[in-house]
């Protein structure tokens, strides 16, 4: 099941200069995001789902080319190669419709595609 999804590409961070009265403010940090198309070999519906953007955990396949940006020990590492992370339902609506019809919390969708 090919699904399209967004990883984390690098984490920056940057500082906000001195303020009026030489206030300072304090290091914030943001991550930039890429988007592309992998193969999924898990999916699950979440606890509680988000009424603003309403999403899927899939476990997804990143090629090797695309893994610099995310930390060696994230939590989010399940296997060698296989990341989860949050699919948006509208995004892929068609490639998940089997899914959220079947009324199943977890597929494993792997070798079916």
């Amino acid at each position: 099941m090919l699904l399209e999804v967004r990883i984390p590409s690098n984490t920056r961070w940057w500082r906000k200069q001195r303020g009026k009265y030489g206030k300072r403010y304090s290091t914030e940090s943001y991550q930039t995001e890429i988007q592309f198309v992998t193969m999924a070999y898990r999916l699950a519906l979440p606890k509680q789902q988000s009424s603003i953007e309403p999403f899927v955990w899939a476990d997804v396949w990143i090629p090797e080319d695309r893994r610099a940006g995310i930390p060696i020990l994230d939590q989010n590492w399940i296997a060698p190669g296989v990341y989860r992370t949050r699919v948006s339902i509208r995004r892929n609506s068609k490639t998940l419709a089997s899914f959220l019809l079947s009324g199943m919390s977890e597929m494993d969708v792997g070798e079916a595609a």
